[in-house]
């Protein structure tokens, strides 16, 4: 425990994340002005009081240490829970999160992220499923985790609870984004859904402390999760006042593609979908639908090899058969570079080398460590395999 205590600044980032009636602007403003959450703790008094937006009970609890020792608490609960918080600085962050516009200041996580989810579609829909749905649903996300491919939802009961489940038993990963803390599993009866996805096939991940309850404010706000931690939204069968219509806003103002499985015309848990197909989502008669629209996501599923689940486990394939898999011409281009410096490249270096944007760079990187071509370094740094 003394070990969680000690590290103050990722303590600290926390207490002003829990902190009440301080917004993410004014977190940003804070940490800008004093340089880090510790610095922000360490402040007088009389600095915060003014132009933060802080209440006087907020201020109180900052300065005289009671948010600091609520989330030291919360680290304390979170180890005994096996969870980990992950920040945006950590290492652990899921990259599809990086250069979202709509990522979490916070993750409370249960399992592991793999570099492998970066490749991941999101499956959501109505909780109230026909048959129809679930089978559709299962079928998509059975097909994809053949391809090596994630699923992302929101462990609800129907289309989400169908969609990990058909994960899982293609031998896929999955990711289950909840809409309470990590110390309760809601619905009550997925609890052994979780606790399989958790056990190394997968994550569950919240952005609320761990004893938030459910309600109808906390699953919007899961349903945005969701959406940045794919590449792509399928909405399975979804009613015309549905949550996953929520999803598939967030996924489209992201610039990502929105899938949609057209139902039955007089199916009132259709015309969600339908709407949406006459919005401009596409419809899905097959999973090539999907794979076929994304470039990260074909190139992936071309290069899984039969030995998938072993590449999924170990994080890429083996040295030996990096130089037979297929690279398109952005990603070899990043190799090219990489193999001049032994020592490692940085982002920022790569990007001015390749003249390839940031957000489609991330991308690349984390498809070609996974192929097993390069490997990350400290300090986000990268270096061709043969060079580590």
């Amino acid at each position: 425990m003394n070990s969680i205590r000690d590290n103050k600044e990722r303590i600290g980032t926390l207490a002003l994340i829990m902190t009440g009636g301080l917004g993410r602007a004014g977190r940003t403003a804070l940490i800008g002005r004093y340089g880090s959450a510790g610095g922000v703790l360490s402040a007088p008094k009389g600095e915060l009081s003014g132009g933060f937006g802080l209440s006087a009970a907020s201020l109180e609890a900052l300065v005289g240490g009671k948010s600091f020792e609520s989330a030291a608490k919360e680290f304390e609960a979170a180890l005994i829970l096996g969870v980990k918080i992950l920040f945006p600085f950590d290492d652990g962050w899921p990259p599809a999160l990086k250069d979202s516009g709509i990522a979490p200041e916070v993750l409370y996580v249960k399992g592991e992220f793999h570099p492998s989810d970066f490749f991941s579609v999101a499956i959501v829909g109505s909780r109230r499923a026909t048959a129809y749905g679930l089978e559709a649903a299962g079928f998509i996300a059975s097909e994809l985790g053949k391809m090596g491919v994630a699923t992302v939802s929101g462990l609800a009961r129907g289309i989400d609870a169908r969609a990990h489940r058909a994960s899982l038993d293609a031998g896929a990963r999955t990711i289950a984004v909840l809409g309470n803390g990590l110390a309760t599993c809601y619905p009550s009866e997925h609890r052994r859904l979780a606790e399989e996805i958790a056990d190394g096939r997968g994550s569950v991940v919240s952005e609320f402390p761990l004893d938030t309850p459910p309600d109808r404010y906390t699953f919007p706000r899961r349903n945005r999760i969701i959406a940045a931690l794919s590449l792509a939204t399928v909405v399975a069968e979804a009613g015309d006042k549905s949550g996953a219509l929520i999803t598939a806003r967030f996924a489209a103002d992201e610039g990502k593609e929105v899938f949609a499985v057209p139902g039955p015309i007089f199916s009132k848990t259709s015309a969600g979908v339908h709407s949406l197909i006459k919005s401009g989502a596409k419809l899905v008669h097959g999973v090539s639908d999907i794979v076929d629209e994304i470039a990260y996501l074909a190139g992936w599923a071309g290069a899984v090899s039969p030995s998938r689940d072993a590449q999924a486990a170990g994080g890429g394939v083996s040295a030996a058969g990096a130089s037979a898999v297929p690279l398109e011409p952005e990603e070899k281009r990043i190799l090219d570079e990489l193999k001049k410096v032994s020592s490692g490249v940085s982002i920022d270096s790569l990007e001015n080398a390749t003249g390839i944007q940031a957000g489609e760079l991330s991308g690349l990187l984390v498809g070609l460590e996974i192929k097993g071509v390069i490997r990350a370094l400290p300090g986000k740094h990268y270096a061709a395999a043969s060079a580590v």
